[in-house]
């Protein structure tokens, strides 16, 4: 009996042992998921993902603005800061359309792309409908959004795909 009880012992001890290091390898892991920087592969793409949801809300919002002043923002195609000035109004429920943080923007007032925040923009530009306006309008009549996307090109990211 006493020699059950030691492989008792050494079976209990040898369960709490594997159980400790099952924890271990656990939350090693957990750790490693949570601290450690992802892939430069997947960074680019969850920027791209962040850049395309930016350029999905800023389509609503400009939407929304033209539906409460009956025209789209001003902005020619160079950057975004006329989109950022009228987003950034109070629409008519006081609060506004956007709130852009510091750090979205530029020192000129453009809005930064997600995939490359240091030397890229989104770019913006207001379509009338004329007949004199040059073939690179996509939305003839409303607008245009884009920006540059993980693959290099320059209006990888738009509202008109």
């Amino acid at each position: 009996m006493a020699r059950a009880l030691q492989c008792g012992s050494v079976v209990n001890g040898l369960s709490k042992l594997l159980l400790a290091t099952v924890a271990v390898v656990t939350a090693a892991s957990a750790v490693a998921v949570l601290l450690v920087p992802p892939a430069p592969e997947e960074g680019g793409r969850r920027r791209e993902r962040l850049a395309r949801r930016l350029v999905e809300q800023l389509a609503e919002e400009t939407w929304n603005y033209f539906h409460e002043h009956g025209e789209f923002p001003p902005g020619d195609g160079t950057g975004s800061a006329g989109l950022v000035r009228a987003l950034g109004r109070p629409s008519r429920t006081g609060a506004p359309y956007v709130q852009f943080s510091r750090e979205m923007l530029t020192p000129d007032g453009d809005l930064r792309n997600p995939v490359a925040p240091r030397n890229c923009i989104i770019h913006y530009r207001r379509n009338p409908e004329a007949a004199g306006l040059d073939s690179v309008a996509r939305n003839l009549g409303t607008f245009d959004l884009w920006g540059l996307s993980q693959d290099g090109r320059p209006d990888g990211i738009n509202n008109w795909d």
